[in-house]
């Protein structure tokens, strides 16, 4: 298993932190682990709105 996600699993991840939907930590951190792989921008703002919310 390479740990990579694809880019349609990236983009509902990217929709559940913005409507608000991943209500843990531990998904949080789940998801946080999931973009780290990717290694790209783009998904720095939707996960800094969730940790602020959260």
């Amino acid at each position: 298993m390479s740990g990579r996600i694809s880019s349609a699993e990236k983009e509902q991840y990217i929709y559940a932190l913005r409507t608000h939907q991943v209500n843990t930590l531990v998904e949080l951190r789940r998801i946080e682990k999931a973009f780290a792989v990717l290694g790209t921008p783009d998904v720095s703002e939707p996960m800094t709105a969730a940790c602020k919310y959260t």
